[in-house]
């Protein structure tokens, strides 16, 4: 009889003291009764959605019941969601990341017959960047009556890259540098970029829409970026003959447009001047000596393309009147001012009092449009909004109109939104094969090889003599692997690459 081909539990490792490392005395190796992980996006979801791991573990003396003080295993209350948790398997000698995220969920039960089991459910990564707001770009400067362009939207920068949009969203997420994976620059050029109070992960779904692409954490916790392109290679990367177990898929016209309507934002046309927004001095509160206060200062829904940070004057016009208590008014070499922009849609105004006394502020003299506020000046870009579309004639008499819109807001070019509203009609005027699944069940090592190695967007090859597959292409949008026992079972779910 051969030999049981088996998959190892490798380092199932919450960080469970928070210290930051993952430790051999932190493992749920021998308690583990199964794992289920997963990452991809399924045909109705436009965009990647965070990975997950399930854990469940027997718990015969309750270590993993949440905050209990009685866990002997992982030490009194260090048993919680928020952990960091890492997933490792090994087969065939090599070891396996297939995890790295952290526990959003612990449930505990005691079964009729006295079992006691918990569930632990956990989220990539990519899920805290859902709770991580950003502005960019962030830029400070000191009062100035001239214009500061430093904060205005960036221009004509990739997806990817080191320097590209993504690379800016986890930057402004404070997400490590050494775990990112982003060498393809994508295809488009974001032609005016930012964000103001944005999540980051909403940040990057507008990026795989924009491209077209996808970011996703890959099972050693990098995040990922696959350019629109990335699947258009002919290589491919596995080919499955008999050895799934099943084989399913159906064709749908739910996805077929062949009728778009594109628009794409014109920002360089005309740039508008004048009061950009104000700071009521009635909520300002007086200023004591060593102290700062700070205000913001919203410009709406429009990018802005250069302001005047107000200076501190004596009897100033478009500053910032600041007189003691005594009526002396203090000017920049005691009293000063800063302005930080935040992503292009505000400004967060920062007076600092080192006059010796507390301060009030007081409204410019001269400002009578504005007589009750402190004026924030500068320019903003335009909006014009150019809309373009295609159509598939051929399709429509098919399946009749099927049309969708697409709004593009960091795209400035007419031609852009002319040339994605072709790709849209030509890609999708026609019902695809989708919603394709393939069962895969580890009782071979080579094909236990390939289910542990094969990564989101990989071409594989499909052979089946009932479907009529002959070395058919696919890429893989989805995977789901569930591991019992040392018993191995995987679900791709995959894309046409016909």
């Amino acid at each position: 009889m051969a030999a049981e081909v088996r998959v190892e539990l490798s380092g199932v490792i919450a960080d469970w003291d928070n210290d930051g490392l993952f430790e051999s005395t932190e493992s749920m190796d021998g308690d583990v009764l199964s794992l289920i992980w997963n990452r991809g996006s399924e045909p109705e979801q436009e965009t990647t959605p965070s990975g997950s791991l399930t854990i469940q573990v027997a718990d015969p003396n309750g270590d993993y019941i949440p905050d209990s003080t009685h866990s002997g295993k992982f030490g009194a209350n260090n048993v919680k969601s928020g952990r960091s948790v890492v997933a490792r398997v090994s087969h065939g000698g090599t070891t396996y990341s297939v995890f790295r995220g952290v526990i959003e969920r612990i449930s505990t039960k005691k079964d009729a017959a006295g079992f006691q089991s918990a569930t632990l459910f956990c989220l990539d990564e990519t899920e805290e960047l859902s709770r991580t707001s950003i502005s960019f770009p962030l830029s400070e400067g000191s009062g100035d009556v001239g214009l500061n362009t430093s904060g205005r939207p960036i221009k004509g920068v990739t997806a990817g890259g080191s320097t590209g949009v993504i690379a800016q969203i986890l930057n402004a997420s404070s997400f490590s540098s050494t775990r990112r994976a982003l060498s393809e620059p994508g295809a488009s050029t974001f032609d005016n970029w930012w964000q103001y109070e944005t999540f980051a992960r909403n940040a990057l779904n507008e990026v795989e829409e924009h491209e077209r692409g996808r970011v996703f954490m890959n099972g050693v916790g990098n995040i990922v970026f696959h350019s629109s392109t990335h699947t258009q290679g002919s290589t491919n990367l596995a080919t499955f003959n008999a050895n799934f177990d099943n084989l399913s898929f159906s064709q749908s016209n739910r996805d077929v447009i062949n009728r778009t309507l594109v628009t794409v934002h014109d920002r360089e046309q005309s740039l508008s001047g004048g009061v950009l927004g104000a700071a009521n001095p009635s909520n300002l509160p007086s200023i004591g000596n060593g102290s700062v206060f700070t205000t913001r200062i919203i410009f709406e829904t429009f990018p802005v393309d250069a302001v005047i940070v107000p200076l501190a004057e004596a009897d100033s016009t478009r500053g910032i009147s600041a007189v003691g208590a005594g009526g002396t008014s203090y000017t920049g070499a005691n009293v000063t001012v800063a302005g930080t922009w935040l992503g292009a849609s505000a400004l967060r105004l920062k007076i600092s009092n080192n006059s010796g006394e507390t301060i009030t502020i007081q409204v410019p003299e001269l400002a009578t449009d504005t007589s009750q506020a402190i004026p924030i000046e500068g320019t903003r870009l335009s909006d014009n909004k150019m809309t373009t579309t295609d159509q598939s004639i051929s399709s429509i008499g098919i399946y009749g109109p099927r049309m969708s819109s697409f709004d593009y807001p960091f795209f400035a070019n007419l031609n852009k939104g002319v040339n994605r509203a072709t790709d849209i009609v030509n890609e999708q005027s026609t019902a695809h094969a989708q919603g394709i699944r393939l069962l895969l069940s580890g009782s071979d090592s080579d094909l236990i090889t390939q289910m542990l190695t094969r990564e989101l967007d990989d071409r594989i090859a499909v052979n089946s003599t009932a479907f009529k597959f002959s070395n058919r292409p696919f890429y893989i949008t989805a995977g789901e692997w569930e591991l019992e026992q040392g018993h191995l079972i995987t679900t791709f779910t995959l894309g046409d690459a016909t």
